[in-house]
């Protein structure tokens, strides 16, 4: 019996000219790690991974001041992002249940106190999201569907 995990998430940049970059890890090992000036697609096989709880963490940094143009009403005009899509995992998208599974950690690149919000795909500030999942798979998703 194949015990192999495959995770893989679509990373975009909103604003290439600049570009913020993105570090992937699971359970404490980094996976991947660019700065982020196209689509990438990250397909991350884990193999014979242990049952039981695993954490997925995405860290954005980069992120400067003036990739956020604001007009005179302090409303923002444009913004450097990445969004993650297609997000999924043994090819069961989970993309809309991030905001259900995930926590995006940041302090608005030293605006406010650090906290942690439901991630919607899009990181627009130097922090990490983090999900915890378990395998066997099948059992994580009936608790969170």
């Amino acid at each position: 019996m194949d015990d192999t995990t495959v995770i893989a998430f679509d990373v975009v940049p909103t604003d290439p000219s600049r570009p913020l970059s993105l570090a992937v890890e699971i359970d404490g090992r980094p996976i991947w790690n660019r700065t982020v000036t196209e689509l990438h697609t990250v397909t991350v096989p884990l193999l014979d991974i242990d049952h039981g709880l695993h954490c997925l963490r995405w860290i954005v940094s980069g992120k400067k001041s003036e990739y956020t143009v604001l007009d005179s009403h302090g409303t923002i005009v444009s913004d450097s992002l990445i969004q993650l899509r297609n997000v999924t995992i043994d090819e069961i998208d989970i993309s809309s249940m991030l905001h259900t599974v995930a926590k995006y950690t940041h302090d608005c690149n030293g605006t406010s106190s650090l906290a942690s919000y439901p991630l919607y795909s899009d990181m627009g500030c130097n922090g990490h999201a983090e999900m915890t999942f378990s395998t066997p798979l099948y059992l994580w998703l009936l608790e969170h569907i």
